[in-house]
């Protein structure tokens, strides 16, 4: 069994010299508070110690049952910005560790701890209007809704206006009128 972290790596040289704020988060999905992104976490660093920036984004952190610890960066495909994360790697990779041996010593599964209900109002999910989409995937749904309503709308026009036409009552004129037409009579 595999326990995995998220882990945000933050800081603000001129705020907090010398300071690197490393928080470690379960990413366990059988828990709805451990199934928090990145960016969360890093919401949450900067309630805690306003200011500060993501230094590197998407780290994993993966504990396996003989203690081992991995460290899973996201990948980039430049080659400046490969080796600028290998620089930042020996810098943090140490730290990470100790942050984790020192939390797990502690018996604790997390270095900060994140309030759902300061979430939900930074996030404003207690926001009763549902006007604004929370991400892409919703916007596009309630666009195709709204398009299929509109062609629902004009539909029901087409036949509310066919009802009411000429030769309403007599479809069989109509149908041949227009066998006619396609027959070129």
């Amino acid at each position: 069994m595999k326990n995995i972290y998220r882990v945000v790596c933050s800081e603000n040289q001129r705020l907090y010299p010398g300071k690197t704020f490393i928080d470690i988060y379960p990413a366990g999905s059988m828990r709805p508070e451990n199934s928090l992104t990145h960016d969360c976490l890093l919401q949450m660093r900067r309630m805690a110690s306003p200011g500060v920036d993501k230094i590197e984004s998407g780290i994993l952190l993966t504990e396996l049952d003989n203690g081992e610890i991995s460290l899973q960066y996201e990948k980039r495909t430049n080659y400046r910005l490969r080796r600028y994360q290998e620089h930042l790697r020996q810098r943090l990779d140490p730290k990470i560790i100790a942050t984790f041996k020192e939390m797990k010593s502690q018996n604790k599964d997390r270095t900060l701890e994140v309030s759902l209900v300061h979430m939900a109002i930074m996030f404003d999910l207690f926001n009763t209007e549902k006007d604004k989409p929370l991400s892409a995937r919703e916007d596009a749904l309630i666009r195709e809704n709204m398009r299929q309503k509109r062609q629902a709308a004009k539909r029901r026009e087409l036949i509310a206006r066919q009802a009411a036409g000429k030769y309403a009552a007599h479809p069989e004129i109509m149908l041949a009128w227009k066998q006619a037409l396609y027959r070129g009579d």
